[in-house]
């Protein structure tokens, strides 16, 4: 293992063989690269106008459904009130009943 270890520092380290482009090269790469760049950058927008589209679709549903809830707690708080007045309307006929009717009673022990 060792041998090997030493074999490899001693050989020398592979050459890179540098291509040099010619100027039509160059400008095909950079032509291509911007070509790249530029479908990138309208996917993005076209990606960003779809956000924003569904967005402003989320922001109108929410205030629709807080319209509505406002809706419903109005309704809610009439049926509240409408069934206290109710209530009331029974406890007082109720107690003017039984007032009677213990009136009644008296009455009817005086006679007796």
């Amino acid at each position: 293992m060792q041998s090997t270890l030493l074999e490899n520092r001693r050989s020398p380290a592979p050459t890179q063989q540098v291509r040099h482009v010619t100027p039509t090269e160059r400008q095909s790469a950079i032509d291509q690269l911007a070509g790249a760049v530029g479908e990138h950058a309208l996917r993005q927008a076209e990606i960003d106008q779809r956000m924003a589209t569904r967005l402003i679709e989320l922001r109108d549903e929410l205030n629709a459904a807080k319209d509505e809830i406002h809706s419903l707690r109005a309704q809610v708080e009439t049926l509240i009130r409408g069934l206290s007045q109710g209530l009331a309307t029974a406890h007082t006929q109720s107690a003017r009943a039984t007032q009677a009717a213990l009136h009644a009673s008296v009455a009817s022990l005086r006679t007796r």
